[in-house]
């Protein structure tokens, strides 16, 4: 799902939105930041997080161990995750 959704970023509402927040094209490739498009296709159990901004949980590795997705508008719930989800780490590579 990651690389699905990275795919997605350059041009979406999604990458405009991480632009606001000082959040570039480079930044966004070096975490692997994502948006799920509502027109683009999304595998079943993901359509919940249409619009939303994906953001990836990598492993020491840079393998995507688990994803939150970040509402760009001024919804009730700003980020949300599939259930199940547990409390990760963010960025553990940059602890290396």
């Amino acid at each position: 799902m990651t690389a699905l959704f990275h795919a997605a970023l350059p041009g979406s509402p999604g990458a405009e939105y991480l632009e606001t927040r000082g959040i570039g094209p480079r930044t966004a490739e070096t975490l692997r930041l994502g948006y799920v498009s509502p027109q683009g296709p999304t595998p079943n159990g993901w359509e919940q997080f249409a619009g939303r901004i994906a953001i990836p949980y990598l492993n020491i590795n840079g393998q995507p161990v688990w994803q939150k997705f970040r509402a760009i508008g001024d919804e009730d719930v700003k980020y949300a995750q599939q259930a199940g989800g547990q409390t990760r780490l963010y960025n553990l590579r940059s602890l290396s």
